[in-house]
């Protein structure tokens, strides 16, 4: 009895569920939360790029011309030899 007097009464708010729901209040947060969530993963994700071409660069490439420079050295000298 006290549920269907509950249920009878006249609603004062009108607006649908998802409008009561989301407000404006909560989507400003939620769009700022996304906004600063995708800002904070490109942000990284470009660190991360950047820095993994500075050592590329720096360290890997380098060192691969000069392994194969050797490699190459080696089998001209193999093939001068006579060795095949």
């Amino acid at each position: 009895m006290f549920l269907t007097r509950y249920l009878a009464r006249a609603r004062l708010d009108h607006r649908p569920l998802y409008r009561r729901i989301f407000t404006n209040q909560r989507l400003d947060l939620i769009f700022l939360v996304t906004v600063r969530s995708l800002i904070g993963f490109s942000l990284s994700l470009t660190s991360f790029i950047i820095t993994d071409l500075i050592i590329y660069s720096v360290y890997t490439h380098p060192e691969k011309k000069r392994l194969q420079s050797i490699i190459e050295k080696k089998l001209i000298e193999a093939d001068s030899a006579g060795f095949s």
